[in-house]
């Protein structure tokens, strides 16, 4: 289950969580924006962890300013398409069952806002994880190590048209119930 932030309490909630995952995994916690939606995961109503997603602008999203996305043609040509995933974060006693949750969200932004790709900059092992294991329509967009906020991160994007496509083959992640 999950539910967009909107309120103060809920915002507490979410960079709670956040910061803690930044400092047990060594990261550097910066803000979010001003211009994006804010989502909690939930388990038995206890708010497990965060996404942040946030509409895509040329050279303003944090994305942009570790690697250049605003070059690729799809985001080059359809900036109003694309959306920037940032700040997923599950803690630590939770990971692994929840995957789906945070799947269900994005998935569901893109829907909602037309979108058909989201950027982001993910841990190579998640990065890995999504594409291996998980079967996620996402590409690495560069073979450069780029190191930034503690870590090594692996510039993606995620191309929702092609799970539209296949939709059959995310089941196992559009089954859950909005909280």
């Amino acid at each position: 289950m999950f539910s967009q932030v909107n309120s103060e309490k809920d915002k507490k909630k979410f960079n709670a969580i956040w910061e803690e995952v930044c400092k047990e995994k060594g990261f550097d916690c910066e803000p979010t924006s001003s211009r994006s939606d804010l989502f909690l995961i939930y388990s038995d109503k206890i708010a497990i962890g965060t996404v942040e997603l946030v509409p895509y602008e040329n050279n303003k999203n944090i994305a942009d300013s570790v690697f250049p996305f605003y070059s690729i043609d799809v985001v080059k040509d359809h900036p109003s398409k694309i959306f920037e995933i940032d700040k997923v974060a599950i803690l630590k006693k939770y990971r692994g069952s929840n995957i789906s949750k945070i799947f269900r969200i994005i998935y569901t932004y893109a829907l909602e806002n037309r979108c058909t790709h989201g950027i982001m900059l993910l841990e190579p092992i998640f990065y890995r994880a999504l594409r291996i294991f998980y079967r996620i329509p996402i590409k690495r967009v560069t073979n450069e190590k780029i190191f930034y906020k503690g870590d090594y991160v692996v510039p993606s994007i995620i191309d929702f048209t092609r799970i539209n496509k296949n939709i059959s083959e995310f089941n196992w992640a559009l089954k859950i119930k909005e909280y």
